[in-house]
């Protein structure tokens, strides 16, 4: 992607903000692992200047890399990540909040985490103006 003049990309910080910002109104407490290694997911995502869609094979790009960072599995990493969508499938109001904002059904099945990150992905801007 090409930057304008009056653009500037975000940082990794700045990005996983927003990303944590949304996964705890969705009903994710931050202080969960899960929560966190779920908003490194979608962070890493965000910030891959090559995506297009959905992220292909987590299991074998992501899901390492972060597994490197918390001295884990990337097994345990997959795990986790299910887990923070397990909790957010299961309150009623904060499920139905997710879906509007991904742009679901309100009725529809819950994504899949590959599904997921690549539409959460895409509500968080990589870039921002300059004023």
């Amino acid at each position: 992607m090409k930057l304008h003049a009056h653009e500037k990309w975000l940082t990794h910080d700045e990005v996983f903000a927003e990303v944590e910002e949304r996964l705890i109104s969705y009903g994710l407490a931050p202080s969960l692992k899960c929560c966190r290694q779920l908003a490194e997911v979608v962070t890493l995502w965000a910030l891959d200047d090559k995506r297009t869609g959905l992220p292909p094979q987590l299991t074998k790009t992501i899901y390492p890399e972060i597994a490197k960072r918390w001295r884990c599995a990337p097994a345990a990493v997959e795990r986790n990540c299910r887990h923070a969508l397990d909790i957010i499938a299961s309150a009623d109001l904060t499920r139905a909040r997710c879906l509007r904002e991904l742009r679901l059904p309100v009725n529809s099945a819950f994504p899949t985490v590959a599904r997921f990150v690549g539409l959460l992905a895409a509500l968080i801007p990589s870039k921002k103006l300059l004023l």
